[in-house]
């Protein structure tokens, strides 16, 4: 669906080279809920700007359906295409149905036509009672609702979202993104700084830093085991804190770990397993069930207790298991 093939965007800044984004390559497939996050300033707003033509690319390729980006003529990409804002954009003049007719009257669609269609997505979002409202009206998480009525109103085949969740309370932060996550038959490039968002819908991750993207993939394995500082980073706000008390002196005598299971591994009485075969001492001090989805991931955070060789053979135990584990020292 979309291709994106070391991707440059530079900008002058009193008189000085600015590289927003760098050799950046991205694959998303049709269908899918691809989520874009990273710090301030790693560039994911200005790669939205150019997927959505908003802003030209200095170097790089985009691909979209098969098709050079600048070779799809530019009032048919906008017909295929909707933008969902952080600060929603609504015409305060204008009633949430009119806010969503809007985009269907500039493309002259028939006022039979457009009223069909602002009905039918007033019932999608939930606001069927509320077409005639103001935006001074309307909460945040039902100004976002009008928002995506209307980002849908020429029903895209792709769907652009700039941090669409970050000015809503947790609340309609679930709502919207359940919303989303209904849409169907759109493929939804989703730009955030949070990752309980993209843990809640996102089929597929890419991690930016600095304009490049430094890691990619499903969201299950970039959530089991993040390889990247800037993603292992992104990922303490999502994980348990550890009780600073749980942390003793270093000793060569005693490891504390952090595992993770998925799956089968899940099942497997791993921890029964150390102690008899290895004779350490393992006491599991906290345990922890996330879901991803439809995935589930289960934590442990043990402490083994034994002479400096049983641990290093429980190590490799562990390795051969397949367990993903980490040794953590104080304050991780």
């Amino acid at each position: 669906m979309i291709q994106i093939k070391s991707l440059c965007k530079s900008y002058i800044q009193k008189e000085e080279k600015l590289a927003a984004l760098h050799e950046l390559s991205l694959d998303v497939p049709e269908g899918c809920i691809c989520g874009i996050i990273g710090p301030s300033g790693a560039g994911k707003s200005t790669l939205v700007r150019c997927l959505s033509r908003l802003t030209t690319p200095t170097s790089g390729e985009i691909w979209i359906r098969g098709k050079p980006l600048p070779l799809i003529p530019m009032q048919a990409y906008y017909q295929s295409i909707g933008m969902i804002f952080q600060h929603f954009n609504l015409m305060n003049g204008k009633t949430a149905a009119e806010n969503i007719a809007h985009p269907l009257l500039i493309a002259k669609h028939t006022k039979k036509a457009v009223e069909a269609r602002v009905h039918e997505l007033l019932e999608f979002v939930g606001l069927s009672s509320k077409k005639n409202a103001y935006p001074a009206q309307l909460s945040g998480g039902e100004k976002q609702r009008v928002g995506v009525a209307r980002a849908l109103a020429k029903d895209p085949y792709i769907l652009f979202c700039d941090e669409a969740t970050s000015a809503l309370d947790p609340k309609a932060t679930a709502e919207i993104l359940a919303l989303l996550k209904s849409i169907k038959n759109t493929t939804i490039v989703l730009i955030t700084h949070d990752m309980n968002v993209v843990r809640s819908i996102c089929h597929r991750v890419a991690v930016m830093e600095a304009g490049s993207i430094v890691e990619e993939g499903a969201v299950e394995d970039i959530f089991f085991n993040p390889g990247h500082p800037t993603t292992q980073r992104l990922l303490q706000s999502t994980t348990h804190e550890i009780p600073s008390e749980f942390f003793k002196q270093p000793s060569p005598n005693r490891k504390m770990l952090r595992l993770r299971f998925k799956g089968k591994a899940a099942g497997e009485p791993i921890i029964t397993q150390l102690i008899q075969r290895f004779q350490i001492e393992a006491n599991i001090l906290l345990g922890f069930v996330d879901r991803l989805q439809s995935v589930v991931i289960g934590t442990l955070i043990i402490e083994l207790t034994g002479s400096p060789s049983q641990i290093q053979s429980g190590l490799r135990f562990l390795q051969e298991k397949e367990v993903h584990f980490e040794v953590l020292e104080h304050g991780e």
